[in-house]
């Protein structure tokens, strides 16, 4: 049966039951982020081959990245382009895809940025554009055009008065602004704007 939420309600989801939310799902995202960013960076030292010394050139720039980490499980990265500015501390992605497969080879979890930036000092990281991804366990999807991950407080948000969907493969889903992802607390909250619908099935919502 949907359930229709108003659309000035406050949308927070705690781990009760999971499956029970669309919002979920999303929390294993939150460290899949997080690992795909750490896992590609490159910090070069003063031995590098330098460009000019400016803030507007990377010292490296890398076309076409692709990288298989296997640790518990395999994440695979690519990106058209990666640009290093180590003396800003910062690095760039473009169009940046990847995918955690388990053990059994069958891919988990997808998502796309279409621009990344990573700080290489705090690990904090901002996707802008086109941002998107997709639990095949969990049969969930989030969608927005900006998110940034605070690594010190384990937190991701969205733009106070921007966007995010979260759409599951039953037909739910909510859409809201102020987003916040607690990665201690296991918790989804949408702060504004909220509207969606959730089947149930007669299951508790």
């Amino acid at each position: 049966m949907p359930v229709m939420p108003t659309r000035d309600d406050r949308f927070a989801c705690r781990p009760v039951r999971e499956g029970t939310s669309p919002g979920l799902p999303v929390i294993r995202l939150t460290a899949m982020l997080l690992f795909a960013f750490t896992a590609c960076t490159f910090d070069y030292t003063e031995s590098a081959v330098e460009a000019r010394r400016t803030d507007e050139i990377p010292q490296v720039e890398v076309l076409n990245v692709r990288m298989v980490v296997e640790r518990e499980n395999r994440l695979e990265l690519t990106a058209r382009r990666m640009a290093t500015y180590r003396e800003r501390r910062l690095q760039e992605f473009e169009e940046l895809h990847f995918s955690e497969s388990g053990t059994d080879g069958e891919i988990r979890v997808e998502g796309y940025a279409e621009r990344g930036e990573l700080n290489l000092d705090t690990e904090d990281v901002n996707l802008l554009g086109e941002v998107w991804f997709y639990s095949r366990t969990e049969d969930a999807r989030l969608e927005s055009s900006f998110l940034y991950w605070d690594n010190a407080e384990r937190v991701l948000r969205g733009e106070p008065d921007g966007t995010v969907k979260i759409l599951r493969d039953d037909g739910s889903w909510v859409e809201g602004q102020g987003l916040v992802l607690d990665g201690r607390r296991n918790s989804v909250e949408l702060t504004g704007g909220l509207e969606g619908e959730f089947i149930t099935d007669g299951a508790s919502p």
